[in-house]
């Protein structure tokens, strides 16, 4: 009798273990994480649709504007950089401002002439721009680039991405700042 309530208590032990476990899986159970400068820091977040780069674009100037800075002036070469950036985050699964092989983010901006001085931002997971500018500007390491007077130019790519350190998949957005670039 006495084994038989034994065994009894593991099952059940093992099942709500096993039931504790699955759920820390499940998409309605799990938040996202967005790394900051520097990266141990994080932020939580939600998982996110398609995202609107330039209604991300316009309010960061709004936000730069209110506290008296001249607004950002758009790249296409760093728009290239946070995209190169973006596929190699994709391509090598990770989430972190340095890739697994050692490549810094500052690598992906000297690729298109810049570096006197770069941010990178990164954001995954959030619902709607609004949320996405407002979660930067809560978060020292991210608001500091935005609000940065030396930065002048910036970069935006967007790709979806499905981590394997996250549950399914969301919208990543990579935004690259830069003072004006070499000559």
């Amino acid at each position: 009798m006495k084994s038989i309530w034994k065994f009894g208590v593991a099952v059940i032990t093992l099942s709500v273990l096993a039931i504790v476990a699955t759920n820390q899986n499940m998409p309605w159970m799990q938040k996202q994480v967005v790394a900051e400068k520097p990266v141990e820091k994080q932020v939580v977040i939600d998982k996110s649709p398609h995202l609107d780069i330039e209604k991300i674009f316009s309010l960061v100037n709004e936000e730069r504007s209110k506290v008296g800075l001249t607004l950002l002036v758009r790249d296409p070469m760093l728009d290239k950089s946070a995209a190169d950036k973006c596929a190699d985050m994709v391509a090598k699964d990770y989430w972190s401002h340095k890739g697994p092989d050692g490549l810094e983010a500052w690598y992906f901006v000297k690729k298109y002439n810049y570096y006197n001085e770069a941010g990178e931002n990164l954001a995954y997971g959030f619902r709607n721009e609004q949320s996405l500018v407002e979660g930067w500007m809560k978060s020292p390491g991210h608001k500091e680039n935005i609000v940065k007077p030396t930065f002048t130019n910036v970069g935006y790519a967007e790709c979806e991405y499905s981590p394997s350190s996250k549950q399914g998949e969301g919208t990543l957005i990579v935004q690259h700042f830069a003072d004006n670039p070499f000559n």
